[in-house]
């Protein structure tokens, strides 16, 4: 009888299956080394579920003052070339005109996340393509993820000079009209 009532243990019911566990680990585990800053994970995971909705990325509206702030550096930054190219070329054509500017930075703000996780998606498919492995897909991502230490250091750079730029050409401006 004892037997029998060993395998009578009432237990609650079970949200997921061991294989959902393995599943939500390797997912944690291939954004985490995607993003490779701890205390980024959360707001990348959030967005992640956000755009995630149909199984690829869709735009959502997602803020972040990095990209407010940093704008085209912060796609580069987090190796997204295309769009920041794009971003640089409209904010150079727009940077005359600072209402149009300000409202690029909005715009930015919102939307740069999704340029960073619909390049997470592309590479995860194109790493889950080429190796069937989890520990091999982890260490793929951690190769061709993460961020550019650099670019702070190049986007300072970049402003300076124009900063020494302006000043110049003000000084000749005014140099010309005396």
């Amino acid at each position: 009888m004892s037997d029998h009532a060993d395998n009578e243990v009432q237990t609650e019911p079970v949200e997921t299956t061991p294989n959902q566990n393995i599943t939500d680990t390797y997912e944690a585990d291939m954004l985490a080394a995607f993003v490779q800053k701890e205390d980024k994970i959360p707001f990348y995971q959030r967005a992640l579920d956000k755009m995630m909705v149909t199984g690829e990325p869709n735009l959502k509206w997602t803020w972040s003052w990095w990209s407010f702030f940093g704008g085209w550096a912060f796609l580069l930054y987090r190796k997204s070339y295309l769009p920041a190219l794009g971003f640089f070329l409209l904010s150079m054509t727009l940077g005359m005109l600072f209402p149009l500017n300000l409202i690029l930075m909005i715009i930015l703000g919102g939307i740069g996340p999704y340029f960073v996780i619909k390049r997470y998606y592309r590479l995860k498919s194109e790493i889950e393509g080429h190796h069937s492995e989890a520990y091999a897909r982890v260490q793929a991502m951690k190769a061709v993820g993460g961020f550019h230490t650099w670019v702070p250091w190049v986007i300072v750079g970049f402003y300076l000079i124009l900063i020494v730029l302006t000043v110049m050409m003000q000084m000749m401006v005014v140099a010309g009209m005396n």
